[in-house]
């Protein structure tokens, strides 16, 4: 899944490196790519850990416990120092990843 930044600046990719790790690849400039952010654990079952590209905790995933439909619900826990709308951006691809 590719990420824009204002309808067309590409900016980053979420790509799916395991049956268990997604990573979010960041365009430096025409010619270089950098690690954002990982995401380790099930995702099928919305269980992630998300790190920075130090290794820092910055959200965790989980399934919502409390719900009254049919549908699967996520709970996102963002860190006070993560990218609110990155995180979320990367979690909606995700799920659209996998619906494939």
């Amino acid at each position: 899944a590719q990420l824009f930044r204002d309808g067309e600046q590409h900016f980053a990719s979420v790509m799916q490196v395991s049956d268990t790790e997604f990573h979010v690849i960041g365009v430096v400039d025409s010619h270089g790519t950098d690690l954002l952010l990982a995401c380790v654990g099930q995702p099928r079952e919305h269980r992630l850990r998300i790190v920075s590209a130090n290794g820092e905790h910055v959200a965790a995933v989980e399934p919502e416990t409390m719900t009254f439909s049919a549908e699967r619900r996520s709970r996102v826990a963002i860190e006070p120092h993560g990218d609110a709308g990155l995180i979320v951006i990367t979690v909606l691809a995700i799920e659209r990843i996998l619906s494939k």
